[in-house]
């Protein structure tokens, strides 16, 4: 009996190592900050208040109203939005377009840094064809206004949440499916759900 888990777990595994790797190398997210915006707005009530620029008096106001906007626009966006490194996506798809394979992660936030292509399902057009085409499947899609071909090389949303990092959990749970039951039985049923996708 083969006590090693299934090439699909395997590669899975490392897919997530990989990506874990990559998201740990990122620097933390930066945001503007409000600093020299209040500094600034402060500086204009001053002189709007002082009276002494009386002929500036409107310009001085638009810069303000200016300044608030955009402090306003600020703080609305809120803090920059990281992949969480504990589950950074919850599907994985590889295509081939004109004879070049490339690896799609789809999660719940976009990441396109250090060769990582994690992107938000909710947002990107690419997640269509995971939605709308099986493994082996080809497709034939316009994506962004651009015509796109090619082949689903392979379309994964694993059984066990290969994502989470609970997985060294799951390759215990995947070698005792393994070791205890009939080995091409539980080895099939894991093909057969991750095939479906």
């Amino acid at each position: 009996m083969d006590d090693r888990p299934d090439d699909v777990v395997v590669e899975e595994l490392e897919a997530l190592d990989g990506v874990a790797r990559k998201l740990a190398d990122l620097p933390p997210a930066k945001t503007a900050s409000e600093a020299p915006i209040v500094r600034e707005l402060e500086r204009i009530r001053e002189r709007l208040l002082s009276g002494d620029e009386n002929k500036d008096l409107s310009a001085l106001t638009e810069q303000y109203h200016n300044q608030s906007a955009i402090l306003n626009q600020l703080r609305r966006a809120g803090q920059a939005v990281q992949v969480d490194a504990s589950s950074p996506y919850f599907a994985h798809l590889r295509l081939e377009e004109e004879g070049r394979k490339r690896e799609v992660f789809l999660g719940h936030t976009t990441c396109l840094e250090k060769g990582m292509r994690i992107v938000d399902w909710r947002d990107a057009p690419i997640s269509k064809i995971f939605y709308s085409y099986r493994q082996g499947e080809e497709f034939d899609e316009e994506i962004s206004g651009r015509e796109r071909s090619g082949s689903v090389v392979a379309r994964r949303a694993p059984l066990w949440d290969v994502v989470c990092q609970k997985y060294r959990f799951c390759q215990l749970f995947c070698a005792l499916l393994v070791r205890f039951w009939e080995p091409t039985w539980s080895q099939k049923v894991m093909k057969n759900y991750l095939k479906s996708g």
